[in-house]
């Protein structure tokens, strides 16, 4: 699977209706492009695992 931006883009835009800190969610948008390919997809992994258990919760 490609991580790219347009993903981050879209789990920080469903994470945020969560309520979650947008501030930090804004730092990991801002550096995305900076992190390695194998942090890029932790990070995107890490926020997909979030967004699952928020939506369990609802």
């Amino acid at each position: 699977m490609t991580y790219d931006k347009q993903n981050l883009d879209e789990l920080i835009e469903k994470l945020l209706k969560f309520g979650e800190d947008a501030e930090e969610l804004g730092y990991w948008q801002s550096i995305f492009d900076d992190l390695e390919p194998g942090e890029q997809e932790a990070l995107i992994s890490n926020l997909r695992d979030e967004l699952e258990k928020l939506e369990k919760l609802k």
